[in-house]
């Protein structure tokens, strides 16, 4: 090959072609740079990002307990309603006090002394559940019981508060430290409830 011609050649190999070089994705080069950014500012606003996240949390935990409505426990007529069970009186009973029977049985008795007890049995998951509920005479500022349960060998009680200038629902409290509200519809009666709702 004559020298000139070899000089073009290697000029042409060195100087003219063009040869792609991978860069690598740019958008992929600021996502590896966000984590980093986010991490530093989380770091130097952990508070401020702690006290929006428990705000939000609570938000949600009221829009909850909103939107979901107590369950309703109260007498109606002849007929006792525990949630979405139905208990009806029974007649002709030789038994002192009231009797409904049904998903479950409840016996309700009015004390000379305005003082109200009521005891109920009824299965729950298979096992089965009672009660016994002992509520005082109405005071001026609401209703008052105090209950006591047995399910599965275990002991446990409760006190019901239902104040009149919050009417329509009982709060009761557990022994072992969990509250739930028991409704009573304007249609219906408050009675002592001996089942463990809501435990």
């Amino acid at each position: 090959m004559p020298a000139g011609d070899e000089h073009a050649h290697s000029s042409l190999i060195d100087r003219h072609q063009h040869i792609l070089i991978p860069m690598g994705d740019f958008s992929a080069v600021r996502t590896s740079r966000l984590p980093n950014r986010l991490l530093r500012s989380v770091r130097r606003n952990w508070r401020q990002y702690s006290t929006a996240a428990g705000f939000v949390a609570a938000l949600l935990g009221a829009a909850l307990n909103v939107s979901t409505p107590p369950v309703t426990a109260y007498l109606s007529g002849n007929t006792v309603h525990v949630g979405r069970s139905v208990l009806t009186q029974a007649t002709n009973t030789t038994v002192p006090g009231e009797l409904y029977t049904g998903d479950g049985t409840y016996l309700l008795s009015v004390q000379s002394d305005g003082s109200v007890t009521a005891g109920g049995v009824m299965s729950e998951g298979g096992h089965e559940v009672s009660g016994r509920c002992q509520m005082v005479a109405p005071s001026t500022t609401g209703l008052f019981e105090h209950c006591s349960f047995s399910q599965s060998g275990s002991q446990y009680t409760a006190d019901d508060t239902l104040e009149f200038k919050h009417p329509g629902t009982w709060q009761r409290r557990y022994s072992d430290g969990r509250t739930v509200s028991i409704g009573v519809p304007i249609n219906g009666s408050a009675i002592p409830m001996p089942f463990p709702i809501g435990h």
